[in-house]
């Protein structure tokens, strides 16, 4: 077979160099192709040609499916998604939280109880609302009216 022909061939009187510590060289990676040729070969001529390429093909095709997993596996890990539910909660808390905004802004500062009628909130919903608006700046409390909290709506300067 291969291996025995090159095992037959004499050293050309060429040095043998290596580039990182443990690389094989060009004639041991040789060695290596070739066994893994013969290994190849041995498997053929014991489970026939036609049921090697079918072991061969299946095997492929695993590999083929195997990183199309990984890959999507990677793109799902890259873009975080949420569930239909979790989207219409997080547009509703959005649409909401709008409504306050224009409120206070058509209304001017106001308070809980002052938010409560025109926009149809109760005054806990109104208040994690603000809270959450306060967080992320477009609220702020300006005051205070009859022991209660005076929210406004903060412009952004440009």
């Amino acid at each position: 077979m291969a291996l025995d022909y090159l095992r037959s061939l004499q050293p050309n009187g060429i040095k043998k160099g290596r580039y990182f510590e443990d690389q094989l060289s060009g004639e041991e990676t040789l060695y290596h192709t070739l066994d893994f040729v013969n290994a190849q070969q041995n498997l053929v001529n014991t489970l026939g040609e036609k049921k090697y390429l079918k072991t061969l093909k299946v095997a492929s095709a695993r590999k083929c499916q195997l990183f199309v997993e990984m890959k999507n596996l990677s793109q799902a890990l890259e873009k975080p998604t949420i569930s239909q539910e979790k989207a219409r909660e997080i547009k509703e808390r959005a649409r909401e939280r709008n409504i306050i905004i224009v409120e206070l802004v058509n209304r001017g500062p106001s308070t809980i109880g002052e938010l409560s009628k025109p926009t149809g909130f109760e005054k806990a919903k109104l208040l994690k609302h603000l809270t959450a608006l306060r967080q992320d700046g477009k609220v702020a409390i300006v005051g205070d009216r009859d022991d209660q909290a005076v929210y406004g709506f903060v412009e952004k300067s440009a």
